[in-house]
């Protein structure tokens, strides 16, 4: 008999499970291969076996299957199908996996939903921007998005190490061979990123097999398939130039100048790399607003395996001329993964050019400075100096990369330094 499978912790999972006591339709959105059947099958799971729900009240379909798919044929079928079911005090949940399959996927659901039944609806999709464009205006005020990325830092060192993870958070002082072991996890995480069939797999040469798949699966499927980009190989060579720029502006003129292409081709490659989840982008920190619209964003990738892959090397970071830029991406991630919807985030440069902070966090009227450095220093740069001269923030961050257990603080405390590791612990 063999071992029971690990199983990565979700850290949506919660906020799932408390979803399936709303009346608004669930959807998962994210990137392919991120493990959002895996979210919706343990959804079902645990209504099984958690909530004692009886297997004749939950239906999964996967509509890759044309079995499944024939039950969405037709809408009025599908709301007679699941008012058989529905008896006196019954509730029953229906998951949809591959929901962008429909035709009309937003208009079916909207007339399920409105039909007013005792029923909860999940639903995910591998094609993300597809779904996303089919659902949007039918379904306005009856679903809530849950986006799905890779895993963040705290969900894999949790997966490959809970104990030592949780040791790592704490102010214990660690031994030098756990201090190995983190800087380890760091490295393999930051070099092959975060998808979960990368994540799980320890041979170096099938995690490059895996994003290699990934990448061409998004290359096929969304980029040539659902966008009908002609030119894949164009659209390949533009990514691999944003890869390659390590946290660039996103000029379109220079980017279309180099690659010899228009601007508003330029421009379109941006938007399809933003919607698909692949690359994000971080505005430049204002007070006024309207000028983050006019002003060129900064890109990062959303996943670092990923853009490692595209970029054509999975070499240790102590090794990598480019470790500052993935340091700064890390960081940008996980901050991402902690932080609201309604809190931004952005980069600052002084008006001559002369200084600038990698990331502005903004918490309402708060505003929160975060540095990155990829060696500890126990001294402030001078472009932080300047900010914190000019905004007079409550706090701020430098976060450093090299492993060191010890740095001090500056400024009676208001600045904290801290290993990239502890990340996830911190409350910004």
């Amino acid at each position: 008999m063999q071992p029971e499978a690990k199983i990565i912790k979700r850290t949506q999972i919660a906020a799932l499970k408390e979803h399936l006591e709303e009346k608004e339709i669930t959807v998962l959105l994210g990137p392919r291969q991120v493990g959002k059947t895996t979210l919706m099958l343990a959804l079902k799971n645990y209504l099984a076996k958690k909530k004692k729900i009886p297997a004749e009240n939950i239906y999964y379909f996967n509509l890759d299957i044309v079995t499944d798919l024939e039950f969405f044929a037709s809408q009025t079928r599908f709301i007679e199908f699941c008012r058989e079911r529905i008896t006196t005090g019954k509730f029953i949940y229906i998951f949809v996996d591959e929901a962008q399959r429909i035709k009309e996927t937003g208009l079916f659901f909207k007339g399920v939903y409105d039909a007013g039944m005792p029923l909860k609806i999940i639903i995910s999709g591998s094609s993300t921007l597809e779904l996303k464009k089919k659902i949007g205006e039918p379904l306005t005020g009856r679903k809530k998005v849950f986006k799905i990325f890779p895993l963040s830092f705290d969900e894999f060192f949790n997966y490959k190490n809970e104990s030592l993870k949780n040791l790592a958070y704490s102010s214990k002082i660690l031994r030098q061979e756990e201090i190995q072991e983190i800087k380890n996890i760091f490295n393999e995480y930051i070099i092959f990123g975060g998808y979960p069939r990368v994540a799980i797999e320890t041979n170096r040469e099938k995690k490059k097999e895996f994003l290699e798949e990934i990448y061409n699966s998004y290359i096929d499927k969304d980029i040539a398939g659902f966008l009908k980009v002609r030119d894949s190989l164009l659209f390949s060579n533009f990514v691999k130039y944003l890869a390659a720029q390590n946290g660039g502006l996103a000029n379109t003129n220079g980017i279309s100048k180099t690659l010899n292409i228009n601007q508003r081709t330029a421009q379109k490659y941006l938007h399809y790399l933003e919607s698909t989840f692949v690359i994000q982008k971080v505005a430049p920190f204002f007070t006024n607003t309207a000028k983050e619209i006019v002003k060129m964003s900064k890109i990062y990738f959303l996943d670092t395996g990923l853009r490692n892959y595209i970029f054509s090397d999975f070499s240790k970071l102590a090794e990598r001329s480019d470790q500052e830029f993935l340091l700064e991406n890390f960081v940008l991630n996980e901050m991402r993964a902690k932080l609201k919807l309604a809190e931004k985030i952005n980069f600052w440069r002084s008006k001559d050019g002369r200084h600038e902070v990698d990331f502005i966090v903004r918490k309402g009227r708060e505003i929160i400075p975060v540095e990155t450095k990829t060696k500890t220093e126990t001294q402030l740069s001078a472009s932080f100096h300047a900010f914190l001269s000019r905004y007079k923030p409550k706090k701020g961050f430098v976060v450093f990369g090299d492993g060191r257990e010890n740095g001090t603080n500056e400024n009676s405390g208001v600045i904290q330094f801290i290993f990239a590791h502890k990340l996830p612990a911190i409350d910004l």
